[in-house]
């Protein structure tokens, strides 16, 4: 058996066009939805345990402090979220959930998984391991 030099170059590139066309796909799209504004910040709230910073929120979200202030202010007039001035520093405002936003960032989120499970059972079990030992293969490296 001949053992081939893998040319990464070439591969990187095949792996390019394979991202391209999958980031056109309609799941990708609606992953990337999933993954920005204000659904983002009602998930990242929801796994917080109470009140958290909008600073917190804007490096989880990797954006400014300006986009997410005006995130948080669109959120908090939807019911969604309440900012109030934190009693042991007065210099810092908290953000927490409402229960509409508890319910609504809940109901998104098994809304997320069931279109994740619809497209991995596609692929079938042994693909499916497959790739979340590769994906987390490449978190770790990242």
């Amino acid at each position: 058996m001949e053992n081939k030099t893998m040319d990464y170059k070439k591969a990187a590139g095949e792996l390019h066009d394979l991202l391209v066309a999958h980031m056109k796909s309609g799941l990708s799209q609606r992953l990337q939805k999933a993954g920005h504004g204000e659904m983002f910040a009602l998930g990242f709230l929801m796994k917080q345990e109470g009140c958290v910073l909008p600073s917190s929120i804007s490096a989880a979200m990797n954006s400014s402090t300006a986009r997410t202030a005006s995130l948080l202010g669109a959120l908090e007039q939807k019911g969604l979220v309440t900012r109030q001035i934190d009693p042991s520093d007065r210099r810092q405002i908290l953000v927490s959930l409402t229960g509409e936003g508890r319910a609504l960032a809940a109901s998104h989120e098994e809304h997320v998984r069931d279109n994740l499970e619809k497209t991995l059972r596609s692929l079938g079990e042994d693909d499916t391991r497959e790739l979340i030992r590769l994906i987390t293969k490449l978190v770790g490296i990242a």
